[in-house]
């Protein structure tokens, strides 16, 4: 097999805010009543500009851009098609939506799009407001600037994002003040109040200063910009050494394949190449990609946050698998973070290396649950589970992207539900026999007790849902390779 396809595009990520919270006060019909209407505005608008739909999840649709000017235009049509939409209705019927953009290289593979920049695009979108359409330095620099008044944000510090970005937003009526250049959000922070007009400007309030990652994002999208890249690049302060960390991924199904990655703290770290059995006879091209940052108030955990490309057994195109997920680790413990159908994932932290002191054994102290649903009929049952940091959004695709066999798709996200015994869950779960039979698809939010399972019938089958808390345990770490 090849290597990965990369390349360099402007990734726009949008979704409707507080959508989590709304699913437990609508019934089902609402909500998709909702959702119709939120796709029927918000597509056509983003499609108009040029944009490519890469997926969508629920209430959010991930776009890709060859042209930055074009992407964020497309954010400024979605506001204002939005807002005529939003007109005189009460707050229970409005759809508001933030829109995040970031250009900057990614991998393609299975009609899909990963990498750093969409990670940071996502975590843009996280800080931003109701109606706002932020974008980062990378697109700012290399936008037409006349099309679009801007005003910046600021140099935010986002979560498992080792260097600040320089954020810019659409400016609107009332525009919300610059924060200080040194500013820091932390992920899902309300922006400042605006404070009442200021003089007008389409560019940064102060020199930017950016660090290395936002720099290399300019250099690599604005011809011409090199040397002040590497001017702003040299005037910053070399970075502190991190901490390194090993995780071990294992993954198992007709035949077992390992791999050890390691990390610095505060980075992403990746893998990308065959992964091997462990006599090394067999392999499978694979994508990991990784980040792990200290988690505080917990001393020794970490929050792990993945991402998996296994390819296809050629023999067997309905084996692909794809995993997206977010858990929280100690050194020396491990977790199977995925269950389903034929595989299970496992990942292990530190492996050869002793929980550091204050640390909580086992993971007893961290924030994990596990979420799993399954489909029977008759005597057939079909499982798909994954451990989730609650609030994360989690995704498993096996052989949805094959076009023949079997297909499954589940996506949770575990959210707080007001009691230590129980979840919000918001679920997607989509699944085909073969590639003659329906496909059988829900998609919802429930509340659920741990530990019991909520039980319905779906298309004539038995489906359940349970969650759990999910402690992990260096019984549960695979062997560091």
């Amino acid at each position: 097999m090849g290597e990965p396809v990369t390349r360099n595009l402007v990734i726009l990520l949008t979704d409707i805010k507080g959508f989590t919270d709304r699913t437990s006060h609508q019934s089902r019909a609402e909500m998709q009543h909702l959702l119709d209407q939120h796709k029927k505005i918000v597509l056509p608008v983003l499609q108009s500009k040029g944009g490519t739909l890469i997926k969508t999840m629920g209430d959010a649709f991930l776009m890709t851009y060859e042209s930055p000017t074009n992407a964020v235009l497309a954010g400024i049509g979605v506001q204002a098609a939005l807002r005529r939409y939003n007109e005189g209705k009460a707050p229970e019927h409005r759809i508001d939506v933030r829109v995040a953009i970031n250009q900057g290289e990614v991998n393609l593979a299975d009609n899909d799009v990963f990498g750093e920049a969409v990670n940071i695009t996502a975590r843009i979108e996280a800080v931003a407001d109701a109606g706002d359409v932020f974008f980062t330095e990378a697109v700012y620099l290399s936008m037409n600037k006349k099309e679009v008044p801007s005003s910046e944000v600021g140099l935010l510090q986002l979560k498992g994002i080792p260097e600040k970005i320089r954020v810019y937003r659409v400016k609107r009526e009332n525009p919300v003040p610059a924060l200080d250049a040194e500013a820091t959000l932390p992920i899902g922070a309300e922006l400042p109040a605006p404070a009442g007009p200021r003089p007008a400007s389409s560019g940064p309030s102060r020199a930017a200063g950016a660090g290395g990652k936002t720099a290399a994002l300019a250099g690599v999208v604005v011809l011409g910009l090199g040397a002040v890249v590497a001017l702003r690049a040299r005037r910053a302060a070399p970075p502190a050494p991190s901490p390194t960390h090993a995780l071990a991924v294992r993954v198992a199904g007709a035949k077992t394949f390992a791999q050890t990655v390691d990390v610095s703290e505060g980075r992403q770290g990746n893998f990308v190449g065959p992964m091997m059995t462990a006599d090394g006879r067999e392999h499978r091209q694979t994508i990991f990609n990784v980040a792990i940052s200290s988690i505080a108030g917990k001393a020794g955990a970490f929050e792990v946050t993945y991402q998996l490309d296994l390819a296809a057994d050629p023999a067997d195109a309905s084996s692909a698998l794809k995993v997206q997920g977010d858990v929280e680790l100690s050194r020396g413990d491990g977790v199977k973070a995925v269950e389903c159908g034929p595989w299970t994932v496992s990942l292990g932290l530190d492996g050869d290396g002793p929980a550091p002191s204050g640390a909580s054994p086992g993971g007893a102290a961290l924030d994990d649950y596990r979420v799993s649903a399954a489909l029977s009929k008759g005597r057939e049952t079909l499982r798909c589970g994954q451990v989730l940091k609650l609030g994360a959004q989690g995704n498993v695709a096996v052989g949805a992207h094959a076009g023949k066999g079997s297909s499954l798709i589940f996506n949770a996200v575990p959210a707080p539900a007001g009691s230590a015994d129980a979840v919000n869950l918001e679920f997607q779960f989509e699944y085909r026999r073969d590639a003659r039979a329906d496909l059988v698809q829900v998609q919802n939010q429930q509340t659920l007790t741990l530990g019991r399972a909520s039980r319905s019938n779906l298309s004539g089958d038995r489906f359940d849902l349970l969650a759990e808390r999910a402690a992990p345990s260096p019984e549960n770490r695979p062997a560091a390779k």
